[in-house]
């Protein structure tokens, strides 16, 4: 396996850049993810399929997949964070469109997180922000994507993060618009003002002319 080349989100990366996100943002990515184009498509497209598999399918014969999916996420992310130098972070998943107390919550990225720790032992997992409102997942809702404000409103403060020096990093799969790392970075500086935020996506979204090769 090819070692993983992460890059920060700049504004003149692409055109398509999601544009919630801010110049002062410190966001990465690893991968492109062609919308629209289906598993076949590339290695990325793949491993997106396999990671958003629905907890519906748990048990059928296919669902190893995503283990190997989370896996890994979590070896890539985990060989990025490393290039810390021991430096320690709060390492937290953007919290799952479903409640877990709903049948079709997927704890896909709070599994990431945790196996990330256990080779980092600078990573503190936790979960400062959840998710108060059942929702649809924003890569199914495409042509009816909720606004900031209503993204915010289904969000909900878990508790309070003890070291105030600490970074966040909040991880999630694929950014198509940042708007829900934006509303968790919102709710982080509300209750911590001045807590550095960092947000890493195992790919970003891109259309057509964009699209990785292979």
């Amino acid at each position: 396996m090819a070692p993983t080349k992460w890059q920060k989100f700049e504004r003149g990366i692409v055109s398509t850049m999601p544009y919630y996100l801010e110049d002062s943002d410190n966001c990465f990515f690893a991968r492109d993810y062609a919308s629209g184009k289906g598993f076949q498509h590339s290695e990325t497209n793949q491993l997106i399929s396999n990671l958003k598999k629905s907890p519906k399918h748990r048990g059928a014969s296919h669902w190893h997949y995503k283990g190997a999916a989370i896996r890994r996420f979590a070896a890539e992310l985990g060989a990025l964070i490393q290039n810390a130098k021991g430096a320690k972070i709060y390492i937290a998943p953007i919290p799952s469109s479903k409640r877990p107390d709903h049948p079709e919550y997927d704890d896909r990225l709070v599994q990431v997180t945790r196996l990330v720790a256990t080779s980092s032992p600078n990573c503190l997992v936790t979960e400062p922000v959840v998710r108060s409102v059942d929702c649809d997942p924003c890569h199914l809702s495409v042509a009816k994507r909720p606004k900031p404000d209503q993204v915010f409103e289904t969000l909900r403060w878990n508790g309070e993060l003890a070291d105030p020096s600490t970074p966040v990093l909040f991880v999630d799969d694929v950014i198509t618009t940042g708007c829900t790392f934006k509303q968790c970075q919102r709710m982080i500086h509300l209750h911590n003002p001045g807590r550095e935020v960092y947000g890493v996506f195992w790919a970003r979204t891109v259309w057509d002319e964009l699209s990785e090769a292979g």
